[in-house]
């Protein structure tokens, strides 16, 4: 082992004994690549983390939007509970529901997102769950409510 270690030493010189000093064409290949790589990360970074924070936002206020029509105007009796006859119980069933909807689609959705052009489906996804979203605004039961919940969960998934 030593020995190869001294003919790799031997060849790093010259017959004087001085270092040659090769000029590094992979060190340089690698800077030119590592820039443009950062060239590219920072132009996905600019269009990817405002549109998913996007997307977080108007989840967290769909999210919050059933708690607020549960409260909101309950003291003329025009909120949601009253105008759709719901109990306690029942509301929560509905609450609970869009996240059965959220578990089952979950898988599915992130393989189709594969199978499909990213583009599309989350297109597909935003406007079906803008319009679901909307929908809930119709809703006069609790099966109605059941039910748009549960595609609405499933949407988001």
């Amino acid at each position: 082992m030593a020995e190869r270690e001294s003919t790799v030493d031997m060849e790093k010189q010259d017959g004087a004994g001085n270092d040659i000093k090769e000029p590094n064409v992979i060190s340089s290949v690698r800077a030119s690549s590592s820039a443009a790589e950062r060239a590219l990360l920072r132009k996905q970074d600019i269009r990817i983390i405002p549109l998913s924070a996007s997307i977080y936002f108007l989840a967290y206020l769909d999210r919050s939007n059933i708690g607020n029509a549960k409260v909101l105007n309950s003291s003329t009796k025009n909120d949601m509970q009253t105008e759709t006859n719901t109990t306690n119980y029942q509301f929560t069933i509905a609450l609970m529901i869009f996240l059965i909807g959220y578990f089952l689609f979950e898988v599915p959705s992130n393989i189709l997102l594969k199978k499909f052009r990213p583009s599309r489906w989350l297109a597909f996804l935003m406007c079906s769950w803008g319009l679901i979203t909307i929908g809930i605004g119709g809703v006069h039961s609790f099966a109605q409510i059941t039910g748009v919940r549960f595609l609405l969960g499933a949407f988001e998934a």
